[in-house]
């Protein structure tokens, strides 16, 4: 039974989604803005405003559906991530790389379920499977925003880039196949398979048609804001055409994606499908947006919350305050325990285990489980589940906050890593002498980057810091001679 709530101050639960997503947006740059100011990680200061907005207005339970969360927020979140990537990483990737990416996922997730089932066994199967499949995403976020992410050696940060690359492809699918099988009989074997190779054969082949169709689209415009508009309508194309063809969204939208990058630049000539001001304004409008959605997870786990709380009833709040520390340790040990190929020795070890937070991503899955089950019943383990995963991501981010850096500084890595200084200088000779006037020198420097991350002299970072600098230098020699910068065409 429930435990009584006082009246909210606030009364939302008659408002219209479109209110409480404007709401929410207003809440989440304010929150951003006042972070900054006081010097305090945006994650924190974003879920305790959620959490008082939560208490202020009784954080009613179908204020945001589902539906809503997964349909407005999921796509954009997926793509301005994916687009940051190149195909030159995902090569690096293949192979050892992917499926050490993958192996950590899924021990990860074994672990969790496993220390799941063993403390709540009355979650049943599904809510250990979801715990376990969301305490292993992980990312970075909090470790850049604090300033160590460039502190580890590259390699490191190579096998943490694989995690983030499978992570989104298994989390999602098996999120889809299990939330649809809770309160009912696990899944067989038969049909996780039939249901995965369905979702990433079939999405990587709607991907490519996606991505070539709309490089096509974007070749042929020639104003910067219509191409904005068009790279901003992507990810949603890609969503609605995947639940169209009953396929998961995530490996649609993110080979899509990886194409629109890869096809950006031309691999023979250098030039470019789309101006110098379109590519500054997408790429700008995609690092910014996913700053508002990452920081919009937050907000909205912490406005949850309490009403999550006060819907466990007679259950004491400390079983998901155990089960998160529990999934926070099982994730910890599970990767330390996995040696990673080129990662040998005790210190490596600990910095793959400590760098990576929770994913906020997981906070957006776990707002979109379904309040029933596959039986009609109401799936009971659904508040559980949330309020865990809400302490177990924000737990992680405290812990990072107050011990990555000592940690870090304990293990040797107390600088920038050595190979980000000669990343950027290989990218200053490459640029040396590109001031932006000639489109022919544009197109050869753009090349001789393209040559060096080919080669892994340089990352993916580096590569787009560069590509950056070339289209502010056309920009800036185009408003100067008073003219509109234009891409350069190919022979």
């Amino acid at each position: 039974m429930a435990a009584p709530t006082p009246e909210p101050v606030l009364d939302l639960g008659a408002a219209s989604p479109t209110l409480l997503v404007s709401l929410a947006i207003v809440t989440a740059a304010g929150l951003l803005a006042l972070a900054s100011l006081v010097k305090l990680p945006r994650s924190i200061m974003l879920f305790a405003g959620g959490v008082g907005a939560g208490l202020l207005a009784g954080s009613p339970r179908d204020a945001l559906p589902p539906t809503l969360l997964l349909g407005l927020l999921l796509p954009p979140l997926l793509y301005s991530a994916a687009v940051r990537r190149s195909v030159e990483l995902v090569r690096e990737l293949a192979g050892p790389g992917l499926l050490l990416g993958a192996v950590l996922l899924v021990a990860t997730a074994l672990a969790g379920a496993g220390a799941v089932a063993g403390l709540a066994p009355e979650l049943g199967w599904a809510g250990a499977a979801l715990l376990g499949i969301l305490a292993s995403v992980s990312d970075t976020r909090l470790a850049d925003e604090l300033g160590h992410a460039d502190k580890v050696p590259r390699r490191i940060a190579e096998i943490l880039e694989a995690q983030s690359v499978v992570a989104p492809v298994l989390l999602l699918s098996a999120f889809l196949i299990i939330s649809k099988a809770a309160g009912g009989a696990p899944p067989s074997a038969e049909t996780v398979l039939r249901t995965l190779l369905a979702d990433w054969l079939g999405g990587a082949v709607l991907g490519l048609a996606l991505g070539f169709a709309v490089l096509r689209l974007r070749g042929a415009l020639d104003t910067a804001p219509i191409e904005t508009a068009l790279s901003f309508a992507t990810p949603f194309a890609a969503a609605a055409a995947a639940q169209l063809l009953g396929i998961a969204v995530v490996t649609p939208i993110i080979v899509a994606a990886l194409v629109i990058n890869r096809g950006g630049i031309d691999r023979r000539t250098g030039a470019t499908n789309s101006s110098p001001e379109a590519r500054v304004i997408a790429r700008n409008f995609w690092r910014e947006a996913a700053l508002l959605l990452s920081s919009l997870q937050f907000l909205l786990s912490g406005f949850a919350l309490p009403g999550a709380v006060a819907e466990l009833g007679d259950t004491s709040l400390a079983m998901p305050a155990l089960l998160a520390a529990a999934l926070l340790a099982a994730a910890q040990l599970a990767v330390a325990l996995i040696t990673p190929v080129g990662a040998r020795g005790l210190r490596p070890r600990l910095v793959l285990a400590a760098l990576p937070g929770r994913s906020a991503l997981a906070l957006l899955i776990v707002l979109a489980i379904p309040e029933t089950g596959a039986d009609g019943e109401r799936f009971l383990a659904r508040d559980t589940v949330l309020v865990t995963v809400v302490l177990f991501v924000v737990g992680s981010v405290i812990v990072q906050w107050l011990f990555l850096g000592p940690l870090l500084r304990r293990l040797g890595y107390d600088a920038p890593d050595p190979s980000a200084k000669e990343q950027a200088a290989a990218v200053d000779r490459a640029l040396a002498g590109a001031d932006g006037r000639d489109a022919g020198a544009v197109a050869a420097t753009r090349l001789r980057l393209l040559k060096l991350r080919r080669a892994g002299a340089i990352d993916d970072a580096a590569a787009l810091d560069g590509q950056d600098r070339l289209d502010f230098a056309r920009c800036a020699r185009a408003r100067l001679e008073g003219v509109e910068p234009q891409p350069a065409q190919s022979n």
